[in-house]
């Protein structure tokens, strides 16, 4: 399994590379029920895509949006549909990407539209003020196992239970990377936002 990490900047979201999904045997990833449960709790909406690279697509972090599908907002009707997202493999050994918002509670308006320009902002407002809507960030690329976890230097309590139930904070005190180093697969790099310059 893939080691995880916690990658460090003064300014700006951080970033966990964390075990969210990974499993030890096929389908290599899975929904765990403690995570199903936070998903449907009360505290804050989610909503995802998943996509699938082609072997001919570049790779590279930015290829995972280059035909994405549009946001669905997860619900008890819709889980079904995202742990499928979750497990899917192809014959590569290759899932799908994830890309997974969690926000307040009647905010879905500020997220999600047709062309993602609301999440654009909404994004751009978490990466640089580590502000709302936007709680936390999770980023799963097709070929890997560990999740990129984006959090804000101090997460609401909701997130945090999360970060502890993925052993964050042991992780922050024993796998501490530069922000930097993420190269490719920051947050503001796929989504081509402004960078931090630290």
């Amino acid at each position: 399994m893939t080691q995880s990490e916690y990658y460090h900047r003064d300014r700006g979201s951080v970033c966990y590379s964390l075990p969210v999904f990974a499993a030890a045997e096929r389908p290599y990833r899975r929904l765990t029920d403690v995570f199903r449960e936070a998903l449907l709790a009360a505290d804050l909406e989610w909503c995802w895509r998943g996509s699938v690279r082609k072997q001919s697509d570049l790779r590279s972090a930015t290829s995972l949006r280059a035909k994405h599908p549009p946001l669905t907002l997860l619900s008890a009707e819709t889980v079904s549909e995202f742990t499928d997202d979750v497990q899917y493999i192809d014959e590569w050994d290759n899932g799908k990407g994830i890309e997974l918002f969690a926000y307040d509670r009647g905010k879905s308006s500020s997220i999600i539209d047709e062309y993602d320009l609301r999440l654009r902002v909404a994004l751009d407002h978490f990466v640089a003020c580590e502000g709302g809507p936007l709680r936390l960030v999770i980023i799963t690329l097709d070929d890997q196992e560990n999740s990129l976890v984006n959090v804000p230097h101090e997460p609401i309590p909701f997130v945090e239970s999360l970060l502890e139930a993925w052993n964050a904070s042991w992780v922050r005190m024993n796998a501490r990377r530069k922000y930097k180093s993420l190269g490719m697969v920051k947050l503001e790099t796929i989504y081509s936002l402004p960078l931090i310059h630290e």
